[in-house]
C-alpha cells in the first residue's frame, strides 16, 4: 500500500508555488516537497488546513492506493 498524493495538482491548480504553501503551512518547502512525491505524509492537522487552504476535502488530497502484482 502506498500513499499518493493529488497535492501538486490541487497546489497548482491554485496558483501557489511549493514555497507559498510552505509559508502559509508554516513549514518548509522540502516538506511540501516530500509530502507531494509520498516520502512523508503529512499529520492530520496539517491535512485539514491543507485542505482549507486549497478547498479541496481531504481524501480527494491524499488516498490509499492498492498496488496488486498479477
Amino acid at each position: 500500500m502506498k500513499k499518493i498524493s493529488n497535492l501538486s495538482r490541487y497546489r497548482q491548480e491554485k496558483g501557489f508555488s511549493q514555497i507559498e504553501l510552505a509559508k502559509k503551512m508554516h513549514v518548509t518547502q522540502q516538506c511540501i516537497s516530500s509530502w507531494q512525491t509520498g516520502r512523508t505524509i503529512s499529520k492530520p492537522y496539517q491535512m485539514k488546513i491543507l485542505s482549507e487552504i486549497l478547498d479541496i476535502p481531504v481524501n480527494e488530497l491524499f488516498y490509499e492506493k492498492f498496488n496488486r502484482v498479477d
